[in-house]
């Protein structure tokens, strides 16, 4: 009789163990999965799809990069490609940097223009780099926001190893921290 109780409590440890092992397999295989069942948004933790990478802005306002390639586009498909950003509050702003190359390969043109989106009132502004940089300055000392920028791709660095970027909202970045504290 002790014998049964102890194959029986045997077979249970090795059951609840494989359990365990199996989970985490199963999140190394689809790293989503966790965050997904802890009821998180997809926009706050998904960093690629099929054939791209994303880095989540203020939703809805993502970035994006197709795999292969080494230009970030702002996901309204108004501003692209993305030279340095930053994100404070509702305002999501940076600037633009396009070479136009000629028939030799030599560019003949730069256009560089600085943006800002106000997200809460879904209203664009852009400055060209040439003309309109004071207006730009200006403005970012009337909304108060820094003039520091980040460049996509360390910002998509960092997200895929911390998935709490510093402008997602509270609430979020501390749900997406626990889940990434019990896949340790």
């Amino acid at each position: 009789m002790k014998f049964l109780k102890i194959v029986i409590i045997l077979g249970l440890l090795i059951n609840l163990l494989g359990c365990s092992k199996l989970e985490k397999i199963k999140n190394k295989m689809n790293p989503g999965s966790p965050y997904k069942k802890a009821g998180i948004d997809r926009f706050y933790w998904e960093a690629e799809d099929d054939d791209k990478h994303i880095i989540p802005l203020i939703k809805p306002y993502y970035l994006y990069k197709w795999k292969g390639d080494d230009e970030w586009i702002l996901n309204s498909s108004i501003i692209s490609p993305i030279a340095d950003i930053n994100i404070k509050d509702t305002y999501i702003y940076g600037s633009t940097d396009i070479d136009y190359f000629g028939d030799d390969k030599n560019v003949i043109n730069n256009t560089e223009f600085f943006f800002i989106i106000n997200t809460k009132a879904n209203e664009i502004k852009r400055y060209y780099y040439k003309r309109e940089k004071k207006q730009f300055e200006e403005e970012l000392r009337k909304l108060n926001l820094p003039e520091k920028y980040l460049e996509p791709q360390n910002i998509y660095w960092e997200f895929e190893r911390y998935p709490d970027l510093e402008w997602f909202p509270e609430d979020v970045k501390k749900q997406l921290r626990e889940v990434k504290a019990s896949l340790k």
